[in-house]
């Protein structure tokens, strides 16, 4: 049965255009807003962010058309409490006969007081709560109380390949290997603090030369520690350089060629590249901060995970892969199979679930 869904996000993103497109695929009748027509981190020019959509320029004229729409819908799903229009429009859906759930990124911790009380207030206005990851559903139930049942797993959508496509070059990769060319290890991560580039700096300048030498090292992004960590990483090895900011499609070109990718963010509320490094076979090493790694790696046997504040553990786990490079596409298949639970097809269960 098709479904009138609306949306209140942040920014047209990647994930949620991919969204939009397979829900509406699917035969459901689907609106996204917007707070924002782009988002300062992710810059991209190259993303077509297809048709009924709207930007919320935070106008009462413009709320009115939001909330006319939205008593419409079978649903309305509204991603956190950016704005006052969020949190006003779940206010009142809430006294409406329309069905309103929340799309939540798995929270740190909150400090107690006002904010915290605010926050449980306004998240007792939804029916129901979309959670980026089953590893996150704990935390919502210890911060806030929420009730399980009425918890759905919603992650963010990585970018499917074309697995034909993918499979002859992760061939190609392994024959590259077993002839000695030098490993392809990919970051993709801003230059912020809690992005773990200290945790990486340490693990990588703990390695012998000789390790350094086996492995082709690719850095992708942009922040305020760029500059900084572009100087200490480059001194260690030749054979690490940083892109700066990429667009979409190349960013996608690193990740298909790649061989294992490396996610050390200390706190990821979710993490969509690791995701869009397993839907294509590659091996992901991940911090335990990274939520969709929690939710879906099993240390081992589809990827690995070690502790966000070790850069022995990361050190190790890098001198493992280099050791054994027949290993990096064997642990890789087995993370492609666990992301082909996952997708559009596994969302809108969720909202079905929901609904019924």
């Amino acid at each position: 049965m098709p479904y009138k869904i609306l949306f209140l996000n942040v920014a047209p993103m990647p994930h949620s255009i991919d969204l939009h497109k397979g829900l509406s695929q699917l035969g459901n009748d689907v609106i996204f807003w917007y707070l924002h027509a782009s988002r300062k981190h992710y810059p991209w020019k190259d993303l077509t962010h297809g048709k009924n959509f709207f930007i919320f320029k935070k106008t009462i004229f413009d709320f009115l058309k939001l909330y006319r729409q939205a008593k419409k819908q079978d649903i309305v799903i509204i991603t956190g409490w950016h704005s006052w229009g969020h949190v006003l429009l779940a206010a009142l859906l809430k006294y409406s006969n329309c069905k309103c759930s929340f799309w939540l990124d798995v929270p740190s911790p909150p400090v107690p007081g006002f904010k915290k009380q605010l926050k449980s207030i306004i998240l007792s206005f939804a029916d129901g709560y979309f959670i980026t990851g089953k590893a996150g559903y704990d935390a919502f139930q210890a911060y806030y109380r929420l009730d399980m049942k009425k918890c759905y797993d919603f992650p963010y959508l990585e970018k499917k390949p074309v697995l034909a496509k993918i499979q002859k070059i992760n061939k190609a990769r392994e024959k590259a290997l077993s002839g000695g060319e030098p490993i392809r290890l990919l970051i993709s991560n801003r230059f912020i603090q809690r992005k773990g580039y200290s945790i990486v700096y340490e693990a990588i300048r703990k390695l012998s030369k000789d390790m350094l030498n086996r492995l082709k090292i690719d850095i992708l992004g942009v922040g305020v520690e760029k500059e900084y960590y572009k100087a200490k990483l480059t001194a260690v090895s030749k054979n690490i350089k940083l892109h700066g900011w990429v667009e979409y499609n190349q960013y996608l070109d690193f990740m298909n060629y790649t061989d294992i990718y490396l996610h050390a963010s200390i706190h990821e509320p979710y993490g969509i590249p690791p995701m869009d490094a397993m839907s294509r076979g590659k091996l992901v090493i991940s911090s335990d901060g990274v939520i969709s790694c929690r939710s879906r790696i099993k240390h081992g046997q589809n990827g690995y995970l070690y502790d966000a504040m070790s850069p022995d553990q990361l050190k190790e786990l890098i001198e493992k892969t280099v050791q054994y490079p027949k290993k990096i596409y064997q642990i890789g298949e087995r993370g492609l199979k666990e992301s082909k639970k996952y997708g559009v097809l596994y969302n809108y269960k969720s909202i079905v679930e929901f609904l019924k």
